[in-house]
């Protein structure tokens, strides 16, 4: 059974027509997948009570927005975003249910930690809609606060509703309305219509025996203010003298009622309030009127009163998003027509149940739980099948590839080779920088080397950072590719293919490595300033880069940030492990460096500042005495920054530490491996980082890390699956590390549940699923458009 994680506000044991529709849909959800609850507690409940929650619901708070974001949107404190984040990584969720569109910023945190899980927003109503239709009844400085929701509104649902999120409406008329204004970059499949619901149940006995008119909702609602209004102003006075001679009343029951509401009051209104039981109240009245103007969210009060077997007054607003006959409810928008509708259904009974059946009938047809509830997993489930079942032909442009060997080289290559072997056609485009043939079938992988224009005279190996293969325009141009990936950056071949993708109308995805060349920064200032992403500008061609891509993939959530600055769609990609590398048997190094069962500090990496190993050696110094039989090893090349190792070594022989503290230098793959088996915990001292794949590679080696915090993203929960300390905070380090010792029969269950994390969504297997959900959104875009 497939698991899920329902979001939305307190519902249970609450009433209201959107607290119904919450209870169906998590009565439905129930049935179909393995449950979990998060409730958020707004504003509402500064001066209220949070309600009682089930046992293991998770709760969020939110927190004061910025003045530019509208007030219908949830903002949420860091705090609580970590906290969000956590759940998600402790559950391996496959569905995230949002009720209500409010809840952006959370989805978009789904997107960044855990982009494979599939995202649903219930829309209900549509705020926006609700603004606009409030400033347009009354257009004026008074009346600002809706236009400027309005304008706000606009904007977050513009971003919205481009994500590739599955979206269900309550009505067909706000599906249409959004497809229309927002949705030309999404397939139609992913806006779904869940219409209202009523749950069926016995029609309680009729107690009152007097005739009566009746409205209800919560009474303080914008659509209800206005709604009484209408009544009160424009409907009351077509119905006045008919209600004196035949002494009914309207009642207006329902909860949050206005004290100014007294001056709508007519003599014949009867302002109840809230009342126990809501369905008595429909019963003993004998016509139900909702004279509405403004779109007002779930509408099911038609239903409410439809099941049990009340005629119904209403206008085309009213009944929005149903396709009810005028055998089954009266709509009339005219003041007079509607008040002439009401009087006939009074003088003649027998048409007024007559059409009360008809809508019964039809509630309990198309509108109760039993039959909507079926199809809602339903839809879930098809919209995932269509998205997996498709298979594409695919261009890659990347700067150099597989066998020319490096981190990212080897990256790549494993990409393209998974995404073939799961059935797609992959071709790779790259300049020539070895003597292999220009086109040649690797591994399943059509590759296609391109001349240089650069490489003058021609050279091989061809180690030029920058390159530009003018065949490659036309390669992309002419192509028959469903969608084209770029790697790793923004240079001069990726420019060509997407200015080619662009005039052929190929769905384009960038997956970053990085934004900027940090190597180089490093070296030219010798550290990564905070503000180093935002200090410089793109230029223009490259800002136009980032803005029509289809899709862009970071593997840091800083970089993540910044694409957002100037593209909606945009996710995180992590950097994967091949697993199988860590399931061959490897020597235990130990012996080989005279370290038998002394509980061993690894640091992995060449030695350089960037890499932060002074840091974990001062830290080391200061606990050294305290933790007599621990050893710090460190495993890399030491041949990088021969001044920055020369200080290390005076500290260490000032500290007579130097049969405790181990160079190994450069070491063959398999004994890298053989120290993250057999060492008991990996410290990362780093002062920069992007991905964290070194990680990724220790807990599926089965030990835990104590990481710097400045690693993006942060994959470790503190004594969970590891230990984090400030950046260049030696004290803080040193603490962790005495931890770490103290806790070393803890250490293998910390490396367990880092694991777990690795093997659910740090696989080429996991990322390729990612990228097919991609595929499968932009494509159906393009061909949509």
């Amino acid at each position: 059974m497939k698991k899920l994680l329902y979001v939305d506000l307190p519902f249970i044991n609450e009433r209201g027509g959107d607290k119904n529709r919450s209870k169906f849909i998590w009565d439905s959800l129930q049935k179909q997948f393995d449950c979990s609850l998060l409730l958020i507690k707004d504003h509402h409940y500064l001066t209220k009570p949070f309600p009682k929650m089930p046992d293991g619901t998770h709760q969020l708070v939110t927190a004061k927005g910025s003045p530019s974001q509208a007030e219908a949107v949830f903002h949420y404190s860091e705090k609580q975003i970590e906290k969000f984040r956590n759940v998600l990584i402790e559950n391996d969720f496959d569905y995230i249910f949002f009720r209500f569109t409010s809840h952006m910023e959370l989805m978009r945190e789904v997107s960044r930690c855990c982009p494979k899980v599939k995202v649903v927003v219930d829309v209900d109503m549509l705020f926006s809609r609700i603004a606009n239709l409030s400033w347009e009844k009354s257009p004026s400085l008074r009346n600002r606060y809706y236009f400027l929701q309005r304008l706000k509104l606009n904007r977050f649902e513009s971003k919205l509703f481009k994500k590739p999120y599955l979206f269900l409406f309550s009505n067909i008329v706000e599906r249409d309305f959004v497809v229309e204004q927002y949705g030309k970059g999404l397939s139609i499949d992913n806006y779904q219509i869940l219409p209202n619901t009523v749950k069926n149940i016995e029609i309680p006995p009729r107690k009152s025996k007097e005739t009566s008119i009746l409205f209800f909702g919560t009474l303080n609602s914008t659509a209800n203010t206005d709604a009484i209004v209408h009544l009160s102003e424009d409907i009351y006075q077509h119905l006045e003298e008919y209600l004196e001679e035949k002494d009914i009343y309207i009642n207006l029951v329902g909860k949050g009622p206005l004290d100014s509401m007294n001056v709508y009051n007519k003599k014949r209104m009867n302002l109840i309030g809230p009342v126990d039981d809501i369905n008595q109240s429909i019963v003993d009245a004998d016509v139900i009127i909702l004279p509405i103007r403004i779109a007002s969210g779930t509408r099911t009060r038609i239903l409410e009163a439809g099941i049990l077997g009340k005629p119904i007054v209403t206008t085309t607003i009213g009944a929005e998003g149903f396709d009810f006959s005028s055998e089954e409810i009266i709509i009339k928008d005219d003041p007079k027509e509607f008040a002439l509708e009401v009087i006939r259904l009074l003088k003649d009974s027998k048409a007024a149940d007559e059409l009360g059946e008809n809508l019964k009938n039809r509630c309990l047809e198309d509108y109760t739980w039993e039959s909507v509830g079926e199809k809602l997993a339903k839809k879930m489930l098809e919209t995932d099948m269509k998205q997996n079942n498709c298979r594409y032909k695919v261009g890659i442009v990347t700067n150099r590839f597989y066998p020319e060997v490096g981190g990212a080289e080897t990256n790549i290559y494993f990409q393209a080779k998974e995404l073939a072997e799961r059935g797609h056609d992959v071709t790779v485009f790259c300049p020539k920088r070895i003597e292999r043939p220009a086109r040649e079938l690797y591994d399943g992988i059509n590759v296609r080397r391109m001349f240089d224009f650069f490489n003058k005279p021609v050279t091989y190996p061809n180690i030029k950072a920058g390159t530009i293969c003018p065949e490659l325009f036309f390669e992309i141009l002419f192509g028959k590719h469903d969608v084209l990936m770029m790697f790793p950056a923004y240079n001069y071949n990726n420019l060509l293919a997407f200015i080619a993708g662009k005039i052929s109308g190929k769905p384009m995805i960038l997956c970053s490595f990085d934004y900027l060349d940090y190597a180089t920064i490093i070296k030219e200032q010798g550290f990564i300033a905070e503000d180093q992403l935002t200090k410089k500008p793109p230029r223009f061609h490259h800002k136009f880069f980032m803005q029509n891509m289809d899709f862009i993939y970071a593997i840091a959530n800083k970089e993540i940030e910044l694409y957002r600055n100037y593209n909606d769609s945009v996710g995180y990609s992590p950097v994967p492990i091949l697993l199988k590398e860590y399931e061959v048997e490897v020597e235990n190094p130990r012996s080989k460096y005279g370290v038998g069962s002394e509980f061993v500090f690894l640091s992995l990496g060449r030695i350089c500042n960037i890499k932060g190993q002074d840091l974990a050696l001062k830290a080391f110094v200061s606990v050294a005495k305290e933790l007599s039989d621990a050893k710090l090893v460190y495993v890399g090349r030491n041949d990088y920054e021969p001044e920055f190792l020369q200080d290390m070594k005076q500290i260490i022989e000032e500290n007579g530490l130097e049969d405790r503290i181990i160079f190994t230098g450069m070491v063959e793959r398999e004994e890298v491996l053989g120290w993250l088996r057999n060492a008991d915990i990996h410290v990362i001292p780093v002062r920069f980082m992007n991905s964290g794949a070194v990680v990724v590679e220790s807990w599926i080696s089965g030990i835990p890390v104590i990481q710097s915090d400045v690693v993006d993203p942060n994959l470790v929960q503190e004594r969970v699956n590891g230990y984090l300390f400030k950046s260049e905070d030696v004290d803080e380090l040193s603490e962790k590390m005495k931890l770490a010792y103290s806790e070393r029969s803890k250490l293998k269950e910390m490396a367990k549940v880092g694991e777990r994390l690795v093997r659910e969504r740090y696989t080429y297997e996991y990322l390729s699923e990612l990228y097919e959900t991609t595929f499968s959104a932009i494509v159906k875009n393009k061909k949509d458009v």
